[in-house]
């Protein structure tokens, strides 16, 4: 619950890179897709940032020169199912959004780790898998995202893909890259 997540870890008090109800509804209608409330109310009180300088969930209102966030999600989609063909198996058994119960990425570490939603059935129970960046394992966590970071920010989950989270912060976007906060959407 975010209210645990509050607890754990402060937000900012102006959290930058927000959206409203109806910025959330038309991301929602480009992909296709009802986010899971939980990840959207963690955007809007965290804004856009890091976790214990580490872990950064991918914020579809991050307005900054060079980036855009549905290309970063096609990228990301591309290349897991580019490396999902070329090592088919066990590794990468899972498809990628549009298809059915396919994977939509929501988070990624400094290390190169991507988190996804496993798109199954309502968006509240979507699993979250945990892919290794380094070494093509994954993780598979029955858990909402914020209940995840919560976990982790507390030293609590259970994996082996992960480190331990050094603190429980969380920096705003423009704190960690150095640049000026360009207003919401």
């Amino acid at each position: 619950m975010l209210e645990d997540l509050t607890r754990v870890c402060l937000p900012p008090s102006s959290p930058s890179h927000t959206g409203s109800s109806r910025d959330w509804q038309n991301v929602e209608m480009r992909f296709g897709l009802s986010f899971p409330e939980d990840y959207k109310a963690c955007l809007d009180k965290y804004g856009a940032g890091s976790f214990a300088g580490f872990l950064n969930p991918l914020n579809p209102f991050l307005m900054v020169e060079g980036y855009e966030f549905t290309q970063h999600i096609r990228e990301i989609l591309e290349t897991y199912d580019t490396i999902r063909k070329e090592l088919p198996g066990e590794t990468y058994p899972f498809t990628i959004y549009p298809e059915k119960n396919g994977l939509f990425p929501v988070s990624v570490t400094d290390n190169g780790d991507i988190f996804y939603w496993a798109t199954i059935g309502c968006s509240s129970g979507w699993p979250i898998i945990i892919y290794d960046g380094r070494h093509s394992q994954f993780e598979t966590h029955h858990l909402s995202y914020t209940d995840l970071v919560t976990k982790w920010l507390r030293g609590e989950l259970q994996t082996n893909i992960l480190p331990p989270s050094p603190r429980p912060i969380f920096i705003k976007y423009e704190d960690v890259f150095g640049v000026t906060n360009n207003g919401n959407p």
